[in-house]
């Protein structure tokens, strides 16, 4: 059952460690998202035209947890309660969300799960289609209004035991998909990596419009040279820009990683007036959104690690990395602002206001934008275990902000609950 909904805790106060941080805050609300499921899939939030919030309802868990169902709610954004629960997934459960693998457009919810996709009605909670694919997309998705795209191996490279991702795209209705198009991935260091012959992979793309003109930016990997004394396997990374309107590559093979560096799949990337920012490995690139051209570039770290999320807020770049360490930088030139701890376990990172919030490591923390200063770093609200798991704060922050000077609301899931807190701002 999901019927729980508990008002302000007034006995909860305000805690402060010897540094001035936040480490415990009255809720205004929390509500249920289980019957004693562990755990959440979902590790972006979504608000649905600022009156409620989307979330994942877990039940019937077996005793080990491994077996459970899912259903979507909208959470009511001022009481917590539920105004739909959507119920009609494939063999009842959600199998794999990645960062951004839900998409709300106007009136409408789609949901790119590992073998399946969902059209909902946002105000009724409806199915308005729903496709069950026969292979499976382990990359995230996007789209351009009602255009949507999705990453998954190519059905030609498929029959031939080749692996080699293609982009594809949705027929409106839901009824079907086309392939369209996928990089000009190089042969030359390809490989038999036991299921397939392995050209080069996918994980996130990125599609806009521009001038009436529909692009999609494509950031790949594909197998590089043997490098060093050991003459280890190397991947190669790089840009291209893909005319959707014309079918055709306006720059392709952009380098991305660099000689010597093991590339790695860039986290989706970012556009910004006519910039893009990648990812790759320990590095930040920033390139010319119509020539390709490489404006700048900035290694994170020295550490072997890689990035868990990046947004950009305010002219300034956030990157949460695995080395358990977020950095801001600034967007013109790449240049270093300042660090905060995180962890390579974490939610999304949330910007509201100039406070950056996310969930490292079981605490929901938050960061000024301006300075880093730590401004919350809350422990679980709950200190009960149910069914033998500890429960703490997993999965998703987000908000609503507040209108007319007043503050807004920020969203954030434990294992077994969303809360609902007055925002920093």
């Amino acid at each position: 059952m999901f019927l729980l909904i508990t008002c302000r805790n007034d006995d909860i106060i305000i805690r402060y460690d010897d540094q001035g941080v936040v480490t415990q805050l009255p809720y205004q609300w929390r509500s249920s998202l289980t019957d004693g499921a562990f755990g959440q899939k979902l590790y972006n939030g979504y608000t649905i035209r600022n009156t409620g919030v989307l979330c994942e309802l877990k039940r019937e868990a077996n005793s080990d947890n491994s077996s459970w169902k899912s259903s979507l709610a909208l959470k009511d954004a001022i009481t917590g309660k539920n105004l739909w629960i959507w119920d009609d997934f494939y063999d009842n459960k959600l199998i794999r969300t990645l960062n951004d693998d839900i998409v709300v457009i106007d009136n409408k919810i789609w949901v790119h799960d590992l073998m399946a996709d969902y059209c909902i009605d946002a105000t009724k909670g409806s199915t308005i289609w729903k496709y069950q694919r026969v292979f499976p997309a382990y990359s995230e998705a996007c789209n351009i209004e009602e255009d949507f795209y999705f990453i998954a191996n190519g059905l030609i490279a498929h029959k031939e035991g080749k692996i080699a991702d293609s982009f594809f795209k949705y027929i409106s209705n839901g009824s079907d998909y086309t392939e369209l198009g996928h990089p000009p991935y190089d042969e030359k260091y390809a490989y038999h990596n036991g299921l397939g012959y392995y050209l080069g992979s996918l994980k996130d793309i990125y599609a806009f419009r521009r001038d009436n003109i529909n692009y999609m930016v494509v950031s790949y990997v594909e197998m590089g040279p043997r490098i060093g004394p050991t003459q280890q396997p190397s991947n190669s990374s790089f840009l291209g820009l893909f005319n959707l309107s014309d079918n055709v590559w306006e720059y392709d093979r952009i380098p991305v990683s660099f000689e010597g560096e093991f590339g790695t799949l860039s986290l989706k990337p970012i556009v910004n007036e006519d910039n893009i920012f990648l990812t790759s490995g320990n590095f930040v690139l920033c390139f010319d959104l119509f020539t390709g051209k490489k404006k700048w570039h900035r290694r994170l770290t020295s550490a072997w690690t890689g990035p868990v999320d990046m947004i950009l807020a305010d002219h300034k770049l956030l990157v949460n990395m695995a080395d358990a360490t977020l950095y801001c930088l600034n967007s013109i030139d790449g240049s270093k602002r300042w660090t905060q701890k995180s962890s390579s376990l974490a939610s999304d990172l949330y910007h509201q206001n100039g406070i950056i919030y996310w969930i490292p490591l079981g605490n929901l923390r938050a960061v000024d934008l301006e300075t880093g200063k730590l401004l919350w770093n809350l422990d679980t609200i709950e200190r009960e275990a149910v069914k033998s798991h500890k429960s703490e704060w997993h999965g998703f922050v987000t908000g609503i902000p507040g209108k007319n000077g007043e503050k807004g609301k920020i969203f954030a899931t434990s294992d077994h609950y969303l809360y609902c807190f007055e925002a920093i701002r």
